[in-house]
Parts: C-alpha cells; structure tokens; sequence
C-alpha cells in the first residue's frame, strides 16, 4: 500500500483549530464532542506509556495506524526510555483486552524534551508493533500538501481523542469533534500583532496527540 509520508511540522508558520468550544462541560464530552464510530476510524488507536516499576500507566496519548505495523504518534508521548514500556489499544485503552506490545520506535531527529517550553519542532514519534490488529484492513495516508491551503483555503477536519475531564468523564470510547484547519503565516489570529507561538501554554491540555482527519488523511498538529 502506497503510503504519503508528507508531514506538516508546524513551526514558524502556525496551523490553528477553530474549536467548537464553550467553558461548559456537557455531558462530559471532550470540547462539546461526540462519541466516534469505531467502525469509521479504525486506525485511531490509543497508545499507552506504563512505568515498569509499579506497572501502572503513567500517562495516554492518541495515534493513528499508517501501516498494520505502525503507528504515529507524537515524540512527546513516547520519547522516554529507561523504565517504561508502551502498549497500543485499538480505540480505547479502557475496558479493552486488544493490545499489542511495541518493540520498536522511531523518535524525530529534531525533537529536545529539554528544550520544548517555547519552541516546539520534531514533535513525531513512530512505533512499530508486535503483530497488526486483525480487524483493521485500511490505514490513514499522511496528507498536508501546500495546494490545500492555498490562498487561505480552509479545510474542515475531524479531530479524535481519548482523555478525560474528571473523575465521571472517563469513557470507554473516545470522542470526535469537527475543526476548520488553516496553514501559514497569516492563519494564528492576531499574526500581524505577534509571532505564531506554538509553546506547551497554548496547546490542548487533554489530547495532545489527536489526529486532524481530512479526506482519509491526517495532518499532524504540533
């Protein structure tokens, strides 16, 4: 299968979500978002670091099958060697008994965690799992060509994810929610006041790692 690895690592020019959002949380649904069809994304998988030492999950991130062996995913969520293990769930990590282990990983050659509170760049992880899930037969291409946003086309996309609120939020499936996607130097608001700033302040606290789904492809957001 023909795989388009085009990737928009979004650094001086700057991609923004405009959100359904409101400071309410009805019925618990991550930024007033729907519960997804599992059936329609079923390369949306849930990655899930564990700490080898009280083997108990430290934190959840959301990926996306490319291929039946690979997941993408964000340096992030899976950078961290020594002491941790990852497994990646198909759809949500909870109440699921359908995992597989992760035996490699690919970090971005660019990527500093040290060096990640004002300026952002590399943020891309792969993993490469034990065996491919039986039930998935189609996988998400890589898309984020110039041509799609040009002269500030606006492209309306599909975000998914798994996290919580609180306590009472923790679903067993994960939530979607539509965006509208702009790409360049003029798409932040407020561009000709300051420069774009993709710092850890202004990103989304709960999912970091979702993907933006457009026409079958994913745009990474980072």
């Amino acid at each position: 299968m023909r795989i388009a690895l085009i990737i928009l690592l979004l650094t001086i020019k700057a991609s923004t979500f405009d959100l359904n959002v409101t400071k309410q949380i009805p019925n618990g649904l991550i930024y007033n978002g729907e519960i997804y069809n599992v059936e329609n994304y079923p390369y949306v998988v849930s990655v899930v670091v564990w700490y080898a030492r009280y083997n108990s999950p430290q934190r959840t991130c959301a990926g996306s099958l490319i291929h039946e062996l690979l997941v993408l995913t964000t340096a992030n969520c899976v950078y961290k060697t020594d002491g941790f293990y990852y497994k990646v769930y198909q759809g949500s990590w909870i109440h699921n008994s359908l995992s597989r282990w992760v035996v490699k990983k690919f970090i971005h050659e660019d990527y500093d965690p040290d060096n990640n509170k004002d300026f952002i760049s590399g943020d891309v992880g792969i993993l490469k799992i034990n065996k491919p899930f039986p039930t998935v037969k189609k996988y998400i291409n890589i898309g984020g060509f110039p041509d799609d946003f040009a002269g500030g086309n606006v492209l309306d996309c599909i975000v998914i994810g798994f996290g919580l609120i609180n306590e009472h939020t923790k679903g067993t499936e994960g939530f979607m929610n539509h965006v509208k996607v702009k790409y360049g130097e003029k798409a932040c608001r407020g561009y000709y006041r300051t420069q774009c700033d993709l710092s850890r302040r202004q990103r989304w606290s709960d999912d970091l790692q979702r993907p933006a789904l457009w026409n079958m492809q994913f745009f990474i957001k980072f």
